[in-house]
C-alpha cells in the first residue's frame, strides 16, 4: 500500500520497529523491555521506535499488515489443485435433472441443495451487514 496522503514523512509506525510482535486483536504486541507488551495505536508508533531495515516500509495500517503477511503463509497452496472438479451445478442444471426423473428422492434432494447454497449466502449477507454498521469495532469488521 502506498504511504499516507500529504507530504511524505518517514515510516515510525510499529510495523517498521525492531520490536514489533505482531498484532494481537487490534493492538500491536511490542517486545521492548521497558515498554508495555502491546500498543493501542501501532499506526503511531512509540517514542522508544526503532528501525528494522528488513521490515516492509509500505505497511501503515493493520488491515496493510494482514494483507503482507498473509501472502506468505507456511503450508498455503493456491486453489489450482480444484481445477480437476467438474463446475458446480447451476440452479437450472439440478431443476432439469429433477424434471427428468421426478420422484420424491430427487426433490429431496434438490430442496437439500437449495438449503446448503442458501446458508453460507445468508451468513455472508449477515456478516457484511454487522460490518457496515456504524459503531462496529474493527475486531469485528
Amino acid at each position: 500500500m502506498p504511504a499516507p496522503p500529504g507530504p511524505p514523512r518517514a515510516n515510525h509506525t510499529c510495523f517498521c520497529c525492531q520490536y514489533f510482535g505482531g498484532i494481537t486483536g487490534m493492538r500491536a504486541a511490542c517486545k521492548h523491555p521497558k515498554l508495555p507488551p502491546t500498543h493501542d495505536n501501532p499506526e503511531l508508533g512509540c517514542t522508544r521506535w526503532a528501525y528494522d531495515a528488513s521490515a516492509n516500509r509500505d505497511v501503515w495500517t493493520i488491515e496493510d499488515w494482514h494483507v503482507a503477511v498473509s501472502q506468505e503463509i507456511p503450508g498455503y497452496r493456491s486453489a489450482s489443485h480444484l481445477s480437476r472438479f467438474r463446475p458446480a451445478l447451476t440452479a437450472r442444471d439440478i431443476r432439469d435433472l429433477y424434471e427428468r426423473a421426478p420422484s420424491p428422492s430427487t426433490a429431496a434432494m434438490a430442496w437439500e441443495i437449495a438449503r446448503l447454497r442458501d446458508w453460507p449466502v445468508r451468513i455472508v449477507e449477515c456478516i457484511l451487514a454487522l460490518a457496515q454498521r456504524p459503531k462496529t469495532d474493527m475486531g469485528t469488521r
